[in-house]
């Protein structure tokens, strides 16, 4: 465990040499909410959503993805392309936890730059201590849960030559159906019952309808078993993957 907590220290140390990269990505988490809520506002929505609540809703979609999107599966497919891979077949290291240590380190660095912001949001929303704690549990969760689902999706890239098809399918997808592009009362009734057993809407959506005073007891349960599936599935078929790489490098 500690090799990991190396891995974890050292790569802060190394992202926080980098802030000028990490804020150019917050800046560009930015731009798709300002971009969608200009196209709402022109649109002028109605039903059960109203405009007043759509500002606050994409400003918590800026402030909370960065804090949980993974895209752990373009970082794998580096990995395999370079043949950097090759060290974690060689040493007694787990691919797994070194990169999960790897992208915890740079999601903790980003949350220390949006304490600000996301302290606003507390504030606004009349957290107290008790739920601003659940509200970090859950965004770890959320993180947890993108993480081990983007590392699924990269797992393919040991079959397929061009991943980046793949990881774009895998950007678009979560975009929509993980709330990032509309909010979820846009869809029909009938499509957020068949989301809610899906693991997009605790992506981004989950912590966003927690500090918003909306959230219920199960989606905690469906994140916790959609998370231990997705273990499971990346330790089997990462074995698989790591099987045929053998083979073939031989």
């Amino acid at each position: 465990m500690k090799r990991y907590w190396l891995v974890f220290t050292q790569n802060i140390s190394q992202v926080s040499t980098y802030r000028f990269h990490i804020l150019l990505s917050l800046f560009q988490n930015l731009v798709q909410p300002a971009i969608l809520l200009v196209v709402l506002f022109l649109i002028k929505p109605s039903g059960e959503i109203t405009f007043a609540q759509l500002l606050p809703y994409y400003l918590l979609v800026a402030l909370i993805s960065p804090l949980t999107i993974s895209n752990i599966d373009e970082e794998l497919d580096e990995l395999t392309a370079s043949g950097d891979i090759n060290n974690f077949l060689i040493k007694p290291f787990s691919l797994t936890k070194w990169l999960y240590a790897k992208a915890l380190s740079e999601k903790l660095t980003m949350l220390l730059l949006l304490c600000l912001p996301l302290g606003l949001a507390f504030v606004y929303n009349h957290l107290n201590l008790f739920q601003i704690a659940l509200v970090m549990l859950i965004i770890v969760l959320s993180f947890s849960l993108s993480f081990f689902l983007s590392f699924f999706i990269g797992i393919s890239c040991f079959w397929i030559e061009d991943f980046w098809a793949i990881h774009n399918v895998k950007y678009v997808v979560i975009s929509f159906l993980g709330g990032l592009i509309l909010p979820y009362p846009f869809f029909s009734q009938v499509w957020q019952d068949i989301l809610k057993f899906t693991p997009f809407p605790y992506l981004v959506n989950f912590p966003i309808k927690y500090i918003q005073g909306q959230v219920s007891p199960e989606s905690i349960v469906i994140t916790l078993i959609w998370l231990v599936v997705l273990i499971i599935w990346s330790e089997l078929f990462l074995r698989k993957a790591i099987s045929k790489y053998s083979y073939v490098a031989a």
